[in-house]
């Protein structure tokens, strides 16, 4: 079982925020990466990698650490989609 927790999809790369308590994050990486490069050149007409090189993973440990991880990632999301503000 895989729990998300947040992701973060840029031009040529993603972030995911995901929790494994069955300890199986190699092969959700490669069967994810699988089945979104097939939609993704199914869907645009293409063939090939999406992207470069290796996934990292890195284990967060404590809960402050997972709280700067989100905010990055929800600084990345408003970089792709600003709310923009008006005044009244």
């Amino acid at each position: 079982m895989i729990l998300l927790h947040g992701y973060v999809h840029m031009e040529n790369y993603f972030h995911l925020i995901l929790n494994t308590p069955s300890g199986n994050l190699n092969r959700f990486a490669q069967r994810f990466n699988t089945t979104y490069t097939v939609y993704y050149n199914r869907r645009h007409k293409r063939s090939g990698h999406l992207y470069q090189g290796r996934y990292k993973a890195i284990l967060v440990e404590k809960d402050s650490y997972l709280l700067g991880l989100t905010w990055i990632e929800n600084f990345a999301k408003q970089l792709l989609h600003p709310i923009i503000y008006e005044n009244s």
